[in-house]
């Protein structure tokens, strides 16, 4: 594809971002599983090897309530983080038992002087495999996960929120490790009143459980 502005999603990415898909020649827009999928997804032919791109709507992840909760607890900004996801995937690969894609490229979301509104986007390896959902899930498939979870908890750092050391650059702050219970306990009570929860009975108990 000669001109990328033949591909089915370059407007969604940031003018100064699309040179990447200069090689990009055919694009497959796959299916997304769930319905409040923050990523739109595509298979990617550059050159003769097939790559997968995400692509981060930041309004979908607005109105998520898992990642504005994230946002809230550790001040990370999924959309404007995406460029350093290097970091993230060299250390995901270190310590778990799956096997993870190599990431060739990223980008953040931005928005622009006019307010239009960019998204951030992974490139990574294409791996063969199935696509999942609630009526394809294995036993096999969920002890695979559990491995994977249980491997990247037994991590230990010294601090949280910011990622790795680039809050510089995003403008993130890291707490602590002693900040944690600080920390959730200011936003379980936020969501708390928010919800209408904050004066049962069981709602205070869990917090003076913490």
């Amino acid at each position: 594809m000669k001109n990328i502005q033949q591909l089915p999603f370059i407007d969604l990415i940031a003018p100064e971002q699309r040179a990447v898909f200069s090689g990009c020649t055919k694009a497959v827009s796959q299916q997304r599983s769930f319905e409040d999928s923050t990523h739109l997804l595509w298979r990617c032919m550059f050159k003769d090897e097939l790559h997968f791109l995400k692509v981060c709507r930041a309004q979908k992840v607005h109105e998520s309530g898992f990642w504005q909760g994230v946002e809230r607890l550790f001040q990370f900004d999924l959309s404007r983080s995406l460029m350093h996801y290097d970091l993230v995937y060299a250390q995901i690969a270190a310590f778990s038992p799956l096997r993870i894609p190599s990431l060739f490229s990223s980008g953040d979301g931005s928005v622009a002087l006019d307010g239009a509104e960019f998204s951030g986007f992974l490139i990574t390896e294409f791996l063969e495999g199935q696509v999942i959902d609630e009526n394809t899930v294995s036993a096999s498939m969920v002890q695979q996960l559990t491995a994977h979870v249980v491997c990247l908890h037994r991590v230990k750092q010294s601090r949280f929120g910011a990622l790795f050391n680039i809050e510089e650059v995003l403008g993130e702050q890291a707490y602590a490790s002693t900040d944690w219970l600080h920390q959730l306990s200011g936003f379980l009570i936020e969501q708390g009143e928010m919800q209408g929860l904050s004066g049962t009975a069981w709602f205070g108990d869990a917090l003076s459980a913490l």
